[in-house]
């Protein structure tokens, strides 16, 4: 089953995505700027593409079958909760159109800031249900 990893040069991704390949499990990461998973070590099928941009999510979900979103937009603009929103927003429906079995959104598209903060019991649930995530083999 393939499996879409965002955010692959970040932090929980890029600790992810070496999880993942020990696992076997066939993964296409979706990236801006492909010259930044050159070091990954295993195969990987990487799509160029734009969160921002619903049209180049479209190739990169094309058969997935679990997909993780794990991008933030902090930083890039003056106006970054509503960029990071829309892109949650495009991410999330397109694996809705493409009929993605499992999303897994590190924030939800329609929250602000404030109310995705977690209380302690939903953040161990969230580890839980991580740590129980058994990324497929081929």
């Amino acid at each position: 089953m393939k499996i879409l990893l965002t955010g692959a040069t970040g932090y929980v991704g890029g600790r992810l995505l070496p999880l993942m390949l020990e696992r076997g499990s066939d993964v296409r990461c979706l990236t801006r700027r492909p010259d930044g998973l050159e070091d990954t070590i295993g195969p990987v099928d990487v799509a160029v593409g734009n969160l921002l941009d619903p049209d180049s999510l479209k190739d990169a979900l094309k058969d997935v079958h679990t997909a993780f979103y794990l991008v933030h937009s902090m930083g890039s603009t003056d106006d970054f909760e509503t960029m990071d929103r829309r892109a949650a927003e495009n991410f999330a429906a397109e694996c809705t159109r493409q009929n993605v079995k499992k999303n897994y959104l590190s924030r939800r598209p329609r929250q602000s800031r404030s109310q995705a903060v977690k209380t302690p019991a939903e953040s161990a649930r969230n580890r839980r249900h991580l740590e129980d995530f058994d990324c497929q083999r081929n």
